[in-house]
Order: structure tokens, then C-alpha cells, then sequence
């Protein structure tokens, strides 16, 4: 389908158009090279700035699914506040359907505008009022409300904290402590209730009156990688907003936010250099598996590099000499009577020095329970948790009430546009007049301390009910939710609807990488189960999280179990079935992966869906190029380039990037080296760890063209990435390359250190193929440049090697060997020459069949890439174009003829 002539008329049109509904901004956007410029809006409701982006397709005829793939992956990756659409000149019923599918899949808001509506907004252009612009906007501000998603994140303290009560009676003592000079990391300690929030809120209030910055960050999710997450995306849009300094934003867009010496390096410099004031509230509930916070915090509080609070119920940190040196521990205890009396004049204007004093015997002096005295609250009260907390439920309207367990139930604070939305914010108010509920800034919780007796509360099944709907509407943009809602209802016995809410929302859960957690749910609803439907359906919910967390074993004991009564090849099970391969492949079981796919290659070509195959044959081409049969690998890939080429642009990229390492591998090295790098730059089509590998191929290419020194640089910047993501098996594939680049600048210190990281990474990761492959470059290298190293028995390496690669198949290491044990050990030269010789006829045999079977699907088109890649003749170049990849790039370079002549 082609583009009509007038797409910048109706570009400039459309920006008309919004110009009407009187955004914050209005600017072009440069949207990647499958996608041209866009519009960019941005609207500012309340504090926050949302990011719209506008497509304008304009088309001959009506636009369909393909006409709109490329926008709607790129918003998966930048998950924009709203992707709005304008058609000209409409789209078709099957397109729209699959919108909303999308919008539902993965949380993000899609609108669209089509003709007729445009020509309706330029009848009402030249009008001094319109009531159809002004609904435009209205659309518009709605459907951002229902967004979760924000150009600016809401800074804690800015939006929360410092517009909040900061009374606080007494604690003068421990105020003067915390204001001390002596140390620069405080940890205030005590149990829920006695005070450590409000006390550090007025500390900070000070601070903030003396001119000093407040970063305030709360730990609210159990989950490790999202607490770690939210900390440093929050710390680096503080640096953003208070001292324009982007360094660590634009680092963690690249690296993400694993444990490396270079973010480390980056938080100590801007530390040391801003000197923020920091509060980390709830820091006891950082999980005892969180290393990266866990390591950061111990880094600040040794190395004293900035003022630091922690707020928490325990001391989650050692007690090693730099923490208990460093770090000034205050344990808060109840107040006495006066001052509770003090409190609770201050929130309702008359003194109960009565209830203070049995405040300060039955529960120790907890200002928490102060805060909640009424002029109802009498003796009979307060003899237990139970009468006192659930004696305000009694006392609630049923709005009320609607409002304070919608709170209870739920983990995170909810946000107040969600009450605006259910008509409870007038409720929602009221409790808060009752200490019931705290607001910090838009968000709204149930204390700590509170909260479990209102949960063991009674409520009966309608109450119940309608709090469960109300939560299910806030889950449709809030995903956390979803999981506070699975877990009521298995707390309550409501197993079915626990399964059935479970099921619909589970690939919700896994786009939004909420894996520890929801496995966790899974397994606990298992336990309770007794219906065989469910059980197999946890279990394939298990597999599929599992396999997510790389514990491959696992999964495949989990599949055994199940293979025998599931057929994997079905529409239901497919998805289980590329896990399925996936297990295979990552620990090394090639031959069962290859039986596996033949068994069930009429499913996979003929009804499986087409992402998925994409991904299977890439999957299928990596264990070919594995063993050496470049030929059937090269087949394969180009297959993956020709069903991705029409279906999706980031398989494209990964097909190219395969067909790239064939490149180098037949010596077209300045080809491959450029299409790494053209890939690299691919800003919205892959992840950064794509990014890592394209790096460590660049660096492979360098090395193999004596440019040794950017070699290294490309290495070093693989590592970065790698460290970042924890990514243990690429980092041992950087070091042996660095061995390699250090061996061949005779510099064999640095060889050896990296070549003992490889082996050591390998052996600790029980990766029996990679283990060959450090060996190999190890026996290749002091055979090359006659190196002593009396530790290292050669032979035994040589022999060793020979034996995996063998059992797995390895030709390419099997021809290492080879070569390497001639005129140094005949007995393996020989073993290896036979090896070579059967391993060679038994994958042939295999392979040619395979390679047939593979012809029969590739267009002519793809068949000739085919014979000149196969000749030696670079093809990635004319893919990327192909693809429409760089072609943007070729617009850019503009000729001034007349300069030519």
C-alpha cells in the first residue's frame, strides 16, 4: 500500500487540530527509523507531565494490522502515557479489534482518530467555541488519567511528604542526635507505630527550610528487582529535576540497574558532589536476597558519602566494623503520658489524659494510637487491638467502610484519582479526618500497624463482594493490585475465583516482570488445590515462570511430569512447548531439542503462531551454528529474516544479527562489523542486552582486524551492559575474548587473569560447551606464543575437550582440536581426526535432510541471498534496507546540487 502525496498536509492539519485542546508542548518527535517523525504533546494535569505521542497515517485505502505493528511495538518498548492515532482514511473492523486486545494485553492507552471525525474538528476550527474540540480534549485528559504511565515520576518527598502534618511532640532528644555532625548515616528503629516516619518527616522539614535537598523513597514492593528498580529510577529523576544532571538516567536506560563498579562509580560521584539529604523509609522490608540495595546502602554508610536515614522496623545491615563505625543506630521507644495527651489535643482540640495513660500501659506509649483517639474512644476500647481497631469499622458508613478495606486488601497506596473515579472521595475524606487512612500528597494507605486487624474483620459476602469489584476496576491500570487480589481471595477459600482472576491476568503479570511474586501465588493456590484442571494449569502457569527466572532444570522436571498426558503442539500449550526448547537449548540438550522440533515440525509450519515459529527456527539456527554447520544455520536464519520481515521488526533485527556472526564467521569481517554497529544504534528495536552482544561482536570483528585497541573499548562496553544485567554467561564470553585480544598483544599477565575469570564463570555455571570453548582458547594460546605456564597440562585440556565435544556434537571444537594436537600429542591427534571424521558424516546425514525441508519455504529472493552469502558475499547490509531499517538515514543525506556543478 502506498502513501499518499499529502501525509505533511495532513500532518500539519492534525497539529492544528491539537492545538486547540492547549497542551503543555507541541514538538516533532523523531520516532526510530521504521516510524519517521511523529508529534510529540505532552499535557500537564495536577504536577504531572504526560507523554502523547501522534501518528498520522495517511493512506489511499483503509489501513490494516500491518499498516500500524511498527508503532504499537515501538510503544511496548516506550510505553508512551498515550499512543494516539490519526487515520485518514479509517481502519479496519479486524484492526480495531486487535487495539483493544493490545490496550488489554499490555496496559497501554491506545486512541485513534479516523476521516470522518477529522473532517468534523475542521468544521469547528474557525468557531470562537466548540463543543466538539472542547470533548476532544476531554478525551484526551481521560484517557491520560486512566494512564499509568508518566513522562515525570512523582518525586516522594516533593509530591507527598512535605505537604503533609510534621507535629511531632517531644522527641527532642533524638532530634538532637539525628541533626548531629558525628555521623552521616542514621538508622531509626522501633516497632510499627512508635513514631519513626513522622519523626524523620520532621528532620527532613528542617533540612528543607535550611535549603538542602530531600530525596525521600519509600520501599513498598517485595519483590527485589522492582525494589531495586524503583530506588534508582526515582534517584535519577531526583538528580534530573534538582540539578538537571542526567548521567544516571541516561546510564540505567543503557545498563539497567544491576550491581556494576561503573554505577557504583556514578552514584559515588554525584553523591559526593550534590550532597543530597536521603531517607529511605520502610528499609527493613528490602529483601533479604536484595544485594544490589543492600550493597548500595553499605557503600554510602562506609565510605560516608552522604547523609543518609533509614527508617525501619529491624537493622538489616551487619555488623561489621565500617557499618558499626558509620552508622549511628537510634531505637525509638513509646512516649510518656504528657506527651500522648499533647498528641491527641492536637488532633481533636481537648486533652484525654485518661486514655493517654492507658495508651502508655496497654500499648507502651505508641503514639500510633494516640493519632487515632476520637471523642468516642473510651476505657472499654482499648483493652485489646481488636476492640479498639474494629470498633471504628462499627462506627463507618458503608462508603466509608467500601474505602478503608478497598486499603486494607491492597500492598502499594492507591492513588486518589481512582476514588474520584468510584465516587468515594468524599468518603475517603472522612477518613482520613479519622486518622484511618494516611494521605501522603495524591496516595492513600492504611497503617502498617493497622492493617492486619482490619483484615481479620468479618465482612459479610455483599460488603465483600463490592470491594472485590472496586479493586478489580483499580487492577485494570494498577498491575500490583492484581496480586493483592489473588491473594484475598485464597486468604477467604475462594479458590475458583483466586484460579479464574489468576488466569486471566497472568500474562499481564509477566509483561510487567512481576515473576517472583506471582510464582510465589501460584505456588501457594497449588498447595490448597484438590481439581486436577487447576493443578495442570498452575503447573504450566510454573514452567513458564520458571523458565523466566533461568531455572532451566526445573522446568524440564516440570514438563516430564506433564508431557505424557499434554500434547505441547496445541494452541493451548504452545507457548509452554518454545519454553520447552528453550530448557533444552540453555542446558545443552541439543539433540533432544532437534528430535523434539522434527517430531513436530507439520504443527510449528502449518498452525503455530507466527511469532512464536520466528523464534523456534532462530532458536533451531543457534544449535546448528553452535556445531559448526554453518550452511544449515544460514538456511535457517534467512528463513526466520523472510516470516519476520512482514510480522514483526524486532525478530527482523534478531535474524539480522544472526546472519551477521555467519559474516564473520566466513571472514567478511568490515561487512559484519558494520551491520553490529548500525544494530547497535537501534535505539527502539532491541533491549540493551542485545546491545551488549552486538558490542561483543564488533569487538570479535576488531580483533580479527588487528584493531586491538577498539577491540577493547567495544569489549569494555559489553561488559558494562553485561554487569548491569548480571548476565554471568555473556560476561565469561567478553573475558575469554579479552584473553584473546591480551594474548595477541603479547600483554599474557591480563590474558591469563581474564582466561581464570572465564573458566571459573563457566565452571560455576555448569556450562559444559562453554568450559570447551575457554579451554580451547586457553591450550590455543600457550601453544601459539610457546607461553610457560607449568599449571596448565595442555593435554589433559586437549583431551578433556574432546571428550564433551564429542558426546555434544561440537565440530568446529572437534576441528580445533585437530588442529591443535598435531605434532604435539599424536595419541589425541588421532582420537580427534576420528572423532571429527563421525561426528561430520552423522551431522551431515541429518543436516542435508534438514536443509532440504528448510529450501522448500525460502522465496527466490531469499534463495539467492542464500547462494551469495554461501559464495562470500555480504548480504546484512542490503536486509537492513530491505527491512526499511536504514533507510531514514539514507534520507538524511541531503545533496546540494549546486554546489555539484
Amino acid at each position: 500500500m502506498i502513501t499518499v502525496d499529502k501525509g505533511t498536509e495532513f500532518e500539519s492539519n492534525v497539529c492544528q487540530i491539537l492545538y486547540t485542546t492547549n497542551p503543555y508542548s507541541i514538538s516533532h518527535y523523531d520516532g526510530g527509523p521504521d516510524r519517521g517523525r511523529d508529534i510529540l504533546l505532552q499535557y500537564k494535569i495536577e504536577k504531572r507531565v504526560y507523554d502523547v505521542i501522534v501518528e498520522c497515517k495517511c493512506y489511499a485505502q483503509s489501513v490494516n494490522k500491518e499498516n500500524i505493528m511498527s508503532s504499537l511495538d515501538w510503544a511496548k518498548v516506550h510505553r508512551p502515557a498515550l499512543l494516539y492515532l490519526w487515520i485518514k482514511p479509517y481502519l479496519t473492523p479486524s484492526t480495531k479489534d486487535y487495539i483493544n486486545l493490545f490496550c488489554k494485553e499490555y496496559g497501554i492507552s491506545v486512541l485513534f482518530e479516523e476521516e470522518l471525525n477529522v473532517d468534523k474538528y475542521n468544521e469547528e476550527l474557525g468557531k470562537e467555541k466548540s463543543d466538539i474540540l472542547v470533548n476532544l480534549k476531554k478525551r484526551i485528559i481521560d484517557s491520560l488519567n486512566n494512564s499509568n504511565h508518566t513522562n515525570l515520576l512523582e518525586l516522594e518527598y516533593d509530591n507527598q511528604i512535605i505537604s503533609t502534618d510534621h507535629y511531632l511532640a517531644d522527641r527532642e532528644w533524638e532530634r538532637t542526635i539525628l541533626m548531629g555532625n558525628e555521623y552521616l548515616a542514621y538508622y531509626i528503629q522501633g516497632v510499627s507505630a512508635c513514631g519513626k516516619t513522622q519523626l524523620a518527616k520532621n528532620i527532613a522539614y528542617v533540612y528543607k527550610q535550611n535549603g538542602e535537598n530531600i530525596f525521600w523513597h519509600t520501599i513498598y514492593d517485595d519483590e527485589s528487582e522492582r525494589q531495586t528498580s524503583s530506588f534508582f529510577f526515582s534517584l535519577s529523576h531526583f538528580f534530573e529535576i534538582y540539578y538537571n544532571n542526567y548521567k544516571l538516567k541516561e546510564y540505567l536506560e543503557n545498563h539497567g540497574y544491576y550491581l556494576s563498579n561503573e554505577l557504583i562509580s556514578i552514584l559515588t560521584h554525584l553523591l559526593n558532589r550534590f550532597r543530597p539529604i536521603i531517607i529511605i523509609d520502610n528499609v527493613h522490608k528490602c529483601s533479604s536476597e536484595n544485594i544490589i540495595l543492600k550493597n548500595i546502602f553499605e557503600t554510602i554508610i562506609s565510605n560516608r558519602i552522604s547523609r543518609i536515614y533509614f527508617i525501619g522496623w529491624f537493622n538489616i545491615f551487619p555488623k561489621t566494623a565500617n557499618i558499626k563505625n558509620n552508622l549511628k543506630i537510634l531505637i525509638l521507644e513509646g512516649l510518656e503520658e504528657e506527651y500522648l495527651d499533647l498528641i491527641i489535643i492536637h488532633h481533636i482540640g481537648k486533652s484525654r489524659k485518661d486514655i493517654a495513660a492507658l495508651i502508655k500501659v496497654q500499648y507502651n506509649g505508641l503514639p500510633g494510637y494516640a493519632i487515632l483517639v476520637d471523642n468516642q474512644t473510651n476505657q472499654n476500647n482499648l483493652e485489646s487491638n481488636d476492640t479498639f481497631l474494629h470498633g471504628f469499622i462499627e462506627r463507618l458508613e458503608s462508603d466509608e467502610k467500601m474505602v478503608l478495606f478497598i486499603l486494607t486488601y491492597v500492598s502499594l497506596p492507591i492513588e486518589k484519582k481512582y476514588f474520584s473515579k468510584l465516587n468515594l472521595l468524599e468518603s475517603l475524606s472522612q477518613l482520613v479526618e479519622k486518622r484511618l487512612v494516611e494521605n501522603r500528597g495524591n496516595s492513600y494507605h492504611v497503617h502498617d500497624k493497622y492493617k492486619p486487624f482490619f483484615k481479620n474483620y468479618t465482612l459479610n459476602n455483599k460488603d465483600f463482594q463490592e470491594i472485590m469489584d472496586n479493586l478489580i476496576i483499580i487492577s485494570e491500570t494498577e498491575i500490583e493490585i492484581v496480586l493483592d487480589i489473588i491473594s484475598i481471595y485464597s486468604e477467604h477459600k475462594l479458590l475458583q475465583n483466586a484460579y479464574v482472576f489468576l488466569e486471566e491476568s497472568f500474562p499481564r503479570l509477566l509483561h510487567h516482570q512481576l515473576i517472583k511474586r506471582t510464582l510465589k501465588l501460584v505456588q501457594g493456590i497449588e498447595e490448597i488445590s484438590t481439581d486436577n484442571k487447576y493443578l495442570i494449569e498452575l503447573c504450566k502457569m510454573k514452567i513458564i515462570l520458571l523458565e523466566r527466572l533461568s531455572q532451566y532444570d526445573l522446568c524440564i522436571q516440570y514438563l516430564k511430569i506433564i508431557e505424557k498426558d499434554i500434547d505441547f503442539c496445541s494452541l493451548k500449550w504452545e507457548k509452554v512447548y518454545y519454553v520447552q526448547l528453550r530448557c533444552f537449548y540453555f542446558r545443552n540438550l541439543y539433540d533432544e531439542l532437534l528430535l523434539s522440533f522434527s517430531n513436530n515440525r507439520k504443527y510449528i509450519f502449518e498452525q503455530m503462531k507466527e511469532n512464536l515459529r520466528i523464534q523456534i527456527l532462530l532458536l533451531i539456527g543457534r544449535v546448528y551454528y553452535i556445531r559448526g554447520d554453518l550452511e544449515s544455520s544460514l538456511i535457517i536464519y534467512l528463513l526466520s529474516y523472510q516470516l519476520a520481515v512482514s510480522n514483526s521488526t524486532v525478530l527482523v533485527v534478531k535474524a539480522i544479527h544472526r546472519i551477521a556472526m555467519i559474516e564473520c564467521c566466513k571472514g567478511l569481517y568490515l561487512e559484519s562489523k558494520s551491520t553490529f554497529l548500525k544494530l547497535a544504534e537501534l535505539e527502539t528495536l532491541i533491549t540493551s542486552k542485545r546491545k551488549s552482544f552486538a558490542y561483543y561482536r564488533i569487538a570479535k570483528c576488531c580483533f580479527a582486524l588487528n584493531e586491538l585497541n577498539e577491540s577493547i573499548e567495544y569489549l569494555q562496553k559489553s561488559l558494562s551492559i553485561k554487569e548491569s544485567y548480571n548476565d554471568k554467561r555473556g560476561i565469561m564470553y567478553s573475558y575469554k575474548m579479552l584473553a584473546n585480544v591480551h594474548f595477541k598483544k603479547h600483554e599474557f599477565v591480563d590474558a591469563l587473569f581474564y582466561i581464570r575469570e572465564a573458566q571459573n564463570i563457566a565452571k560455576e555455571l555448569g556450562l559444559t560447551k562453554e568450559i570447551v570453548a575457554v579451554n580451547l582458547t586457553l591450550a590455543k594460546n600457550i601453544l601459539k606464543y610457546d607461553i610457560n605456564c607449568e599449571e596448565v597440562d595442555i593435554k589433559k585440556l586437549l583431551y578433556d575437550s574432546l571428550c564433551i565435544a564429542s558426546k555434544e556434537k561440537l565440530l568446529s571444537r572437534i576441528d580445533t582440536i585437530v588442529r591443535l594436537s598435531e605434532g604435539n600429542y599424536s595419541d589425541i591427534h588421532n582420537e580427534s581426526k576420528k572423532q571429527y571424521e563421525l561426528t561430520k558424516q552423522l551431522l551431515e546425514c541429518s543436516a542435508l535432510k534438514q536443509r532440504n525441508i528448510y529450501s522448500e519455504y525460502l522465496s527466490k529472493h531469499i534463495k539467492n541471498l542464500f547462494e551469495r552469502l554461501h559464495k562470500n558475499k555480504a548480504i546484512t547490509s542490503s536486509l537492513l534496507m530491505e527491512a526499511g531499517i536504514i533507510t531514514t538515514e539514507l534520507k538524511r543525506i541531503k545533496i546540494n546540487i549546486e554546489d555539484l556543478c
